[in-house]
């Protein structure tokens, strides 16, 4: 993709790529109530971007997606936190490199695997990536919804055959 450049995002970007959140969850039709309820936990920090890697898809300069990878207690599990692509430039492979760059920075910093778990609306774009559903999350946000936790093995470099 010629006109998509990559860069590691910059504490100063945690309020756009908070919007940009904002924007690509709500158009999968969720309420403003529920959307309300959501907004806290996608809040980007300036914090998280220098803890943790964090890298922005842009075009002419402007943000269209990112992905944000972050290391818990196991060194060999990296956590896909976010990976949003504003509504506007879905369908673009965008978020398809985003995924191939998290993936190779999560390999080369010594991960065995990548964790995460997607809203229900995304499964299906993770499974074509070839994650695998593991399990289900409670949602905190709405009462009686899961989430699917996924798992895409790096040794083998393909879903939960790892």
């Amino acid at each position: 993709m010629p006109d998509i450049t990559l860069r590691p995002a910059r504490p100063d970007e945690a309020p756009a790529l908070t919007r940009l959140i904002l924007r690509a969850k709500a158009s999968h039709g969720y309420d403003d109530e529920t959307m309300r309820a959501f907004a806290p936990a996608l809040a980007v920090t300036s914090e998280s971007i220098e803890r943790n890697w964090v890298l922005v898809a842009e075009r002419d300069g402007i943000p269209l997606g990112f992905a944000h990878v972050e290391r818990r207690d196991d060194p060999a599990i990296a956590w896909l936190e976010d990976l949003f692509v504003d509504p506007d430039s879905q369908r673009q492979g965008i978020g398809r490199l985003l995924w191939e760059a998290a993936f190779n920075h999560a390999r080369t910093t010594g991960a065995t695997e990548i964790r995460l778990d997607a809203d229900p609306y995304a499964t299906t774009f993770y499974e074509r990536l070839g994650a695998v559903v593991v399990g289900a999350i409670p949602s905190t946000f709405i009462p009686g919804r899961t989430t699917p936790l996924m798992r895409y093995g790096l040794e083998a470099g393909h879903g939960g055959k790892a």
